[in-house]
């Protein structure tokens, strides 16, 4: 939408819009943000990404746009393209391009005979070609919620109601048309750095647990979330059972760096929070003040790599 540049191309088949209706809400955001010390920035895309300003989203006309939108379904029709769904197994006979994301496609090479033979053989799969990396290196991006009730009204919290639905029915605008995090910042919690260690997400809505635990109220999220973790960890198989998960150990919080960046990032949302602009109308700090920590596993279940947290 903001045409081509040094920075941005045009005629995409991915569509990458700006949000269609920014609420005054994501204003005091931004405002407080910069009150903190994060400079406005009108392009976290361009030559400095350091600073505060409106996501952009993959959207069209109010709808999330994906890249199956993008890519696949413009040529789904194709008489030598053939797309399965909820297919646990298939026997390729040809080169295989696997692309199923940080933890399904170690699953999958381990599933089929590729990875540490040690692994392989402790879940009862037969070793086709050993490659020890596979399921190593494990990076997640962790982010830490902070939230705060609000007396402004304007939030996700009202999304729901048959106004705002009716809204993006008749016009794809309004609260059904806005992406959960509405402002971004990318920040430096240190000097020295070569780059930010730290981007927030912040959004008109209380969130927590990945949306499953709720809020009966209006709320913010000024999240913090790790760039570059330095902490890694390991993917690898439960059992020879395609249908089971496998198990993950991101080793999140083992790393001193990433704990002093976190600490440091949530320190400056509740900075955020204080400035008088979001101060008029925040009412309470929801979390993490009485956030529940994380339970820690002993390294005795973890083989080699230390404490951590195990997502089971």
């Amino acid at each position: 939408m903001r045409g081509a540049s040094e920075w941005h191309g045009v005629g995409g088949p991915l569509r990458v819009s700006e949000q269609r209706s920014p609420r005054p809400l994501d204003r005091r955001l931004i405002a407080a943000s910069v009150d903190a010390g994060i400079p406005w920035t009108p392009n976290y895309n361009g030559s400095e990404q350091d600073g505060v300003s409106m996501f952009q989203v993959n959207q069209w006309r109010g709808r999330r746009f994906s890249s199956a939108d993008g890519y696949l379904r413009p040529v789904a029709k194709r008489p030598n393209l053939e797309i399965r769904t909820n297919v646990d197994l298939l026997r390729a006979e040809r080169e295989v391009v696997l692309a199923a994301g940080a933890i399904g496609s170690p699953h999958l090479l381990q599933l089929s005979g590729i990875g540490a033979p040690e692994d392989l053989r402790a879940a009862g799969v037969a070793v086709r070609h050993a490659l020890p990396g596979v399921g190593r290196n494990l990076q997640d991006h962790l982010f830490v919620t902070a939230l705060f009730a609000v007396s402004d009204e304007d939030t996700l919290y009202v999304a729901e109601r048959p106004r705002s639905v009716a809204e993006w029915l008749l016009r794809r605008s309004g609260p059904l048309s806005l992406t959960l995090a509405e402002v971004v910042a990318f920040h430096r919690t240190r000097a020295g750095l070569p780059a930010a260690d730290i981007q927030f997400h912040m959004g008109a809505a209380y969130y927590e647990d990945h949306g499953a635990e709720t809020y009966d109220g209006h709320a913010i999220a000024i999240a913090p979330v790790l760039v570059a973790p330095k902490a890694r960890g390991r993917v690898w198989l439960r059992s020879s059972d395609p249908t089971a998960k496998p198990r993950i150990l991101t080793n999140s919080l083992s790393e001193p760096e990433d704990v002093a960046s976190l600490m440091a990032g949530v320190k400056l949302a509740r900075r955020i929070a204080e400035q008088p602009v979001l101060a008029e109308i925040v009412t309470e700090e929801l979390s993490p003040a009485g956030a529940q920590p994380p339970t820690p596993i002993s390294p005795a279940d973890n083989p080699g790599l230390g404490s951590g947290i195990e997502l089971r």
